[in-house]
């Protein structure tokens, strides 16, 4: 059975806020990036580090 996960990102000057969600719209995961170059690697190290089939 597939799940549907949605990932939202809210970006500021100084940071990215990120949340994961379920179909059922129940929150998964968030985590606070910095907006900048390091952020940006850290990011989808951190999704593939929880969602391993990404």
């Amino acid at each position: 059975m597939t799940q549907i996960l949605y990932a939202g990102i809210d970006v500021s000057k100084d940071k990215l806020d990120v949340a994961i969600a379920s179909d059922r719209e129940k929150i998964l995961l968030n985590s606070t990036f910095n907006n900048s170059l390091s952020g940006f690697k850290i990011l989808p190290k951190w999704i593939k580090k929880h969602f391993k089939k990404c």
